[in-house]
């Protein structure tokens, strides 16, 4: 039998890390904050030095804060590491209290060749694998033109991610995970779900695995309707599986037209990894739950977390990166108070504040977690 995974989590002031460690593979997840009074520079720098010590390459790469400081931050990321050869996916954000960037989500691995995928002349995904599969990371995609309509801007943003995975060897079959932000996401949402749905009809995706999603609003440096990222996994083992986890307090997103999984889990013979879709108040028939109530919102999304999790034999403490997200810069004291008294502050988590995809939706969370294999 295969000896399991090695998971270390370390934290200290404005980072947090958990590394798994198996075979000769080192995965790490670090989410980077600022401390207070501090600017970018020091978070890079404290990046920086957490993956030297561990001799890692990043192949996920997640900034958010204002897009009036991306141009400095990129220089300045420049100065730091050398060539940036992985793609980096900016969405404007603000930290709380106040303004400037909300954090830093890294996602780097060690003791493997990673490759980088260009498109149109920048990275535009990185690839590794092992013994178990072929993995690609996917992010800072595009359309080609965004003075198109939005509807369109969608579809060639998917169309991208599928020409990207293609140079990888790899399928929209392949993908477990994808992030959608979308600049005013209340006013198009509808039509950015039929646009993906038509094309994952067209990809004939149905009988198989819809991915764990978040779409969420943003915007981003080309100023495009929409930037994406995605996870793929091409599986090389019998022995490693990847599935749906269905919500035990939320019917599919599928069941009113929204084309994802609330949550996958991918099962290796070592350890297990959760990725839970943005997840908000909706109700097991869909509609909006606790409109206007802040507190209950945020109680109720986090009980349908925690469901999932448990469905699975985890927890809040297995969580490995989180972002939430808040309509309302005022609401973060509400989520804080939430999370003292119910003893859940001892997980990564970024926190901006964001449209939602629904105008009555204050609240959302993401969060992947990692046990070992049971």
């Amino acid at each position: 039998m295969d000896s399991l995974a090695n998971i270390q989590k370390l934290s200290g002031p404005g980072i947090y890390s958990t590394t798994i460690s198996r075979h000769n593979l080192k995965e790490i997840y670090i989410s980077v904050y600022p401390n207070a009074g501090e600017q970018f520079p020091a978070m890079i720098d404290r990046l920086a030095h957490s993956l030297k010590t561990q001799n890692a390459e990043i192949v996920k790469f997640d900034v958010f804060g204002p897009l009036s400081e991306s141009g400095a931050f990129i220089k300045y990321l420049e100065n730091a590491f050398g060539r940036i050869n992985w793609p980096v996916t900016w969405v404007e954000g603000n930290r709380y209290p106040g303004s400037g960037i909300a954090g830093i989500q890294v996602h780097a691995v060690s003791g493997v060749k990673v490759e980088t995928i260009f498109l149109d002349a920048k990275p535009a995904a990185r690839v590794f694998e092992d013994n178990l599969a072929k993995y690609c990371f996917i992010g800072n995609v595009n359309p080609d033109v965004s003075s198109v309509p939005r509807s369109e801007q969608a579809r060639q943003t998917l169309e991208k991610l599928e020409k990207t995975l293609g140079l990888a060897g790899m399928k929209v079959s392949n993908i477990v995970r994808t992030w959608f932000y979308n600049a005013d996401i209340v006013q198009w949402y509808a039509e950015f779900n039929a646009a993906r749905t038509g094309f994952f009809k067209q990809k004939a995706i149905f009988g198989g695995l819809l991915p764990a999603s978040t779409g969420i609003g943003g915007n981003n440096p080309a100023h495009s309707a929409l930037i994406a990222g995605a996870v793929s996994i091409q599986t090389k083992q019998k022995n490693v599986i990847i599935r749906e986890v269905l919500s035990p307090l939320q019917d599919p997103a599928s069941a009113y037209g929204s084309l994802f999984s609330r949550a996958v889990e991918i099962v290796m013979p070592d350890h297990r990894c959760v990725l839970v879709s943005g997840t908000a108040s909706i109700d097991i028939s869909g509609k909006t739950a606790h409109i206007d109530d802040i507190d209950a919102q945020i109680a109720f999304t986090m009980k349908v977390v925690g469901a999932i999790l448990a469905s699975r034999k985890m927890g809040f403490s297995d969580i490995t990166r989180s972002i939430v997200y808040l309509k309302r810069a005022k609401d973060i004291a509400a989520f804080n108070n939430y999370c003292q008294d119910h003893e859940k502050t001892g997980f990564p988590m970024i926190v901006l504040c964001a449209d939602i995809c629904r105008d009555d939706l204050l609240f959302e969370i993401e969060v992947d977690a990692i046990s070992r294999s049971i």
